[in-house]
């Protein structure tokens, strides 16, 4: 099991397929990311083929251990998903989190960058090629497979040594602390998630197994943590930790270096198609830019010449700061190609139309500012500005009021089951179907997410041939 970005047992994998000379075994990528639309599911929650949820009710919104889900059973429903018409999968991260930690079953809390969570694997022992097994089965069936990372922290591996009187750090066993303008001192968690009193500076333990929190081994420093507790900072809303989840110094050029060698070996490892990058926003030092192009030309060598990333730039309804992360900075008029203008990632989830689709559907707004983010080109003609034309059919007919009086929420998941168990066929499922309908049949690459969850339907914008201006 590789533990060193350098060792002998990653070379092997990360350097298979290329410089071949001759034809590569990674599975090729789409002509064009908008021919497909992508099926988000939260591995934990999706399905477990073998047993039930470990809680009931299943849905309950006030549980948040871990389920049961896994990869395997995924692989069961993908003939399910394949006759839903689906030409990719998202899959929320799967690399190992800190154990012995129910609330992180959604993923995002990584400490190993380099393989699968056990959680997530019907045989535990085997996960890495549990995953592996799940692109294989998806790629034969004409699926691509999305994977969402973090870059921007890693889950609760070490603990802050708290203040006199800090009631937060002190209420949470210093998992979280208030922000400081300095580095805090911490304690490095064990193999069971214990903090330890001794161990201050992570590359001073020695004779460390697998176990211990962060790997792989290049990223056990301490320099590469903020460790000033949480956010936000005074001057900067992007700088501090999640709750317990530890901001990384992402400015640092070495740490950027290992990140990107971290998952451009997952690439090579599972044979993923795509990246959704979670908190792109908090992104330092020109990482955006330098991970998209950097895993761009990684993915090229091995025989994906359209590898796919996105992500997320949670800000409101401002196109103007999406504009900064994807392909050139789109809000600057320049020829010149200079290291500022590098091409950094594709795309980006569109929070703008996420806005303002809402108060449309529901007839609070006029549809003609959501034509205007939806930002279709339909110069090319063809499948895409029919798309177009059969999106504004829709806008015109969910311009009445009554119908959608009373409507609460575009598709936030309890709320769509909701009217889904109460047989509803009024107001609320003519909001769920006209929600849905309109960011299906939007351009771009259109996602629809696992049970109508965490806000339905989103759309995704990005570089030219992607993004719809």
């Amino acid at each position: 099991m590789a533990t060193s970005l350098y060792a002998p047992d990653f070379l092997s994998i990360f350097n298979r397929y290329r410089d071949t000379g001759g034809p590569t075994g990674a599975f090729p990528s789409p002509q064009d990311w908008r021919d497909q639309w992508i099926y988000f599911l939260m591995v934990d929650r999706f399905n477990n083929s073998q047993n039930p949820p470990v809680h009931q009710p299943f849905d309950d919104p006030n549980y948040y251990d871990f389920q049961g889900g896994n990869l395997a059973s995924i692989q069961d429903k993908l003939p399910y998903i394949e006759g839903l018409g689906a030409g990719a999968i998202w899959l929320s991260p799967v690399l190992k989190n800190v154990p012995n930690q129910g609330g992180t079953y959604h993923g995002y809390g990584i400490r190993d960058f380099l393989h699968v969570d056990p959680r997530f694997a019907r045989d535990a022992a085997n996960a890495d090629d549990e995953l592996r097994n799940l692109v294989d089965a998806a790629h034969k069936l004409g699926i691509y497979v999305i994977l969402d990372i973090v870059l921007n922290h890693t889950g609760d591996v070490f603990a802050y040594v708290c203040d006199a009187g800090e009631t937060d750090c002190t209420s949470s066993q210093g998992a979280q602390a208030d922000y400081r303008s300095f580095a805090r001192p911490v304690q490095w968690r064990d193999q069971n998630a214990v903090a330890q009193s001794a161990w201050t500076d992570i590359a001073a333990l020695s004779n460390m197994t697998t176990d211990p929190m962060v790997w792989p081994k290049e990223l056990q420093q301490n320099e590469y943590f903020r460790r000033q507790g949480a956010m936000p900072a005074p001057d900067d809303d992007t700088i501090g930790d999640f709750d317990s989840l530890k901001q990384m110094m992402t400015d640092n050029p070495q740490l950027q270096q290992f990140l990107i060698r971290s998952y451009q070996y997952a690439i090579a490892r599972f044979d993923i198609d795509g990246f959704r990058i979670d908190t792109l926003r908090y992104l330092k030092n020109g990482l955006p830019q330098l991970f998209g192009n950097s895993i761009r030309e990684f993915a090229m060598s091995i025989g994906k010449k359209n590898f796919f990333t996105f992500g997320e730039v949670l800000t409101g309804d401002s196109e103007q700061v999406i504009a900064e992360f994807i392909g050139r900075n789109t809000s600057v008029e320049t020829s010149d190609l200079s290291e500022d203008e590098m091409v950094g990632v594709d795309a980006a989830l569109d929070y703008p139309l996420f806005y303002s689709l809402k108060p449309v559907v529901k007839a609070e707004a006029a549809p003609f500012g959501a034509r205007r983010n939806v930002r279709i080109s339909e110069a090319g003609g063809g499948r895409h500005s029919e798309f177009a034309r059969r999106r504004d059919a829709i806008l015109r007919h969910v311009s009445g009021q009554s119908r959608y009086e009373g409507a609460d929420s575009v598709c936030r998941s309890d709320r769509c089951n909701a009217i889904r168990r109460s047989g509803d066929t009024g107001a609320g499922v003519s909001v769920l179907l006209a929600g849905d309908s309109l960011r299906l049949l939007r351009n771009g690459a259109r996602t629809a997410w696992s049970g109508n969850g965490s806000g339905g339907t989103r759309g995704v914008v990005g570089r030219a041939g992607i993004r719809d201006d």
